[in-house]
Protein backbone atom coordinates (compact mmCIF):
# COMPACT_ATOMS: atom_id res chain seq x y z
CA UNK A 1 0.00 0.00 0.00
CA UNK A 2 1.24 3.55 -1.44
CA UNK A 3 0.27 5.70 1.75
CA UNK A 4 -1.04 3.06 4.70
CA UNK A 5 -1.39 6.52 6.81
CA UNK A 6 -4.44 7.26 4.45
CA UNK A 7 -6.37 4.88 5.47
CA UNK A 8 -8.46 6.07 8.51
CA UNK A 9 -9.65 8.79 6.61
CA UNK A 10 -10.89 6.43 3.69
CA UNK A 11 -12.05 4.42 6.56
CA UNK A 12 -13.70 7.42 7.94
CA UNK A 13 -15.27 8.44 4.35
CA UNK A 14 -16.44 5.15 3.47
CA UNK A 15 -18.45 5.39 6.67
CA UNK A 16 -20.16 7.98 5.90
CA UNK A 17 -21.19 6.69 2.45
CA UNK A 18 -21.30 2.69 2.68
CA UNK A 19 -20.47 0.68 5.63
CA UNK A 20 -20.39 -2.28 4.10
CA UNK A 21 -17.40 -0.83 1.94
CA UNK A 22 -15.97 0.43 5.01
CA UNK A 23 -16.30 -2.99 6.98
CA UNK A 24 -14.72 -4.70 4.63
CA UNK A 25 -11.53 -2.33 4.78
CA UNK A 26 -11.14 -3.42 8.19
CA UNK A 27 -9.92 -6.97 6.80
CA UNK A 28 -7.28 -5.37 4.89
CA UNK A 29 -6.20 -2.94 7.27
CA UNK A 30 -2.70 -2.16 7.11
CA UNK A 31 0.10 -3.12 9.91
CA UNK A 32 1.27 -0.63 12.12
CA UNK A 33 -1.52 1.90 11.31
CA UNK A 34 -4.23 2.23 14.15
CA UNK A 35 -7.64 1.14 14.09
CA UNK A 36 -10.23 3.51 15.35
CA UNK A 37 -11.67 2.43 18.46
CA UNK A 38 -15.34 2.25 16.82
CA UNK A 39 -14.43 -0.48 14.27
CA UNK A 40 -15.16 -2.87 17.52
CA UNK A 41 -18.96 -2.45 16.61
CA UNK A 42 -18.37 -4.49 13.36
CA UNK A 43 -17.02 -6.85 15.18
CA UNK A 44 -20.32 -7.27 16.90
CA UNK A 45 -21.85 -8.53 13.26
CA UNK A 46 -18.89 -11.29 13.28
CA UNK A 47 -21.07 -14.27 14.23
CA UNK A 48 -23.54 -13.18 11.49
CA UNK A 49 -20.80 -12.92 8.94
CA UNK A 50 -19.48 -16.21 9.26
CA UNK A 51 -23.08 -17.80 9.18
CA UNK A 52 -23.44 -16.09 5.88
CA UNK A 53 -20.15 -17.10 4.67
CA UNK A 54 -21.13 -20.74 5.04
CA UNK A 55 -24.03 -20.44 3.45
CA UNK A 56 -22.02 -18.93 0.42
CA UNK A 57 -19.94 -21.95 0.27
CA UNK A 58 -23.03 -24.61 0.69
CA UNK A 59 -24.53 -22.85 -2.46
CA UNK A 60 -20.77 -23.22 -4.24
CA UNK A 61 -20.51 -19.77 -4.53
CA UNK A 62 -17.73 -19.43 -2.60
CA UNK A 63 -14.48 -21.55 -0.84
CA UNK A 64 -12.99 -21.30 2.43
CA UNK A 65 -9.67 -19.47 2.99
CA UNK A 66 -8.11 -22.86 3.45
CA UNK A 67 -9.38 -24.03 0.04
CA UNK A 68 -8.16 -20.95 -1.37
CA UNK A 69 -4.39 -21.42 0.02
CA UNK A 70 -4.72 -25.07 -1.11
CA UNK A 71 -5.17 -24.06 -5.06
CA UNK A 72 -2.64 -21.14 -4.77
CA UNK A 73 0.17 -23.64 -3.49
CA UNK A 74 -0.95 -26.20 -5.91
CA UNK A 75 -0.64 -23.73 -8.46
CA UNK A 76 2.45 -22.39 -7.21
CA UNK A 77 3.61 -26.44 -7.57
CA UNK A 78 2.75 -26.83 -10.83
CA UNK A 79 4.45 -23.46 -12.20
CA UNK A 80 7.60 -23.66 -10.42
CA UNK A 81 8.34 -27.52 -10.87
Amino acid sequence: MEAPEQVPQLFRDLQEDDPLWAEALLHAWPQGVHKPGFALAYAERWLDVEEAMEQWRRFGITISRSDVELIACTAIAAATG
